[in-house]
């Protein structure tokens, strides 16, 4: 029984360091999480803005902002961010060299944050090349 008592203790006390932990830690939210980049002439670029806020108890530190084709470039603040600190994460995508017609991207944004992992995407289309 004292065996029994003694293992639920733990749990709750296991339960309640988990969610200080998530308490303490700093939260982004995204105004948008897609963003359409409408059409674009063949061999051309497009800037897609996400712009964010910190909330939480704790600053949030962005290691890396990604994309799988290097058609597809994010900046985003190396600095920590405080809580209520605005942020802004720039995307940009080339088309020179890809096929003409819709494209998806997605940017995996990695951090300290409560939710480590976020997918922003961008789409648009690419034209066809105007024959003369």
């Amino acid at each position: 029984m004292a065996l029994l008592l003694g293992v639920a203790g733990v749990l709750a006390m296991h339960g309640q360091a988990v969610r200080g932990q998530q308490a303490a830690c700093g939260t982004l939210v995204f105004d948008s999480l897609r963003i359409d980049m409408g059409r674009l002439e063949k061999d051309s670029a497009a800037v897609a803005v996400f712009h964010f806020r910190v909330e939480g108890g704790a600053p949030v530190c962005i290691q890396r902002a990604a994309a799988a084709c290097n058609c597809t470039v994010a900046t985003y603040p190396k600095e920590p961010l405080r809580p209520g600190e605005r942020g802004q994460i720039v995307v940009r995508y080339d088309s020179k060299g890809m096929p003409p017609g819709y494209f998806r991207k997605v940017v995996v944004v990695r951090s300290n944050a409560s939710e480590p992992l976020v997918k922003l995407s961008v789409s648009g289309m690419v034209r066809r090349e105007k024959k003369i």
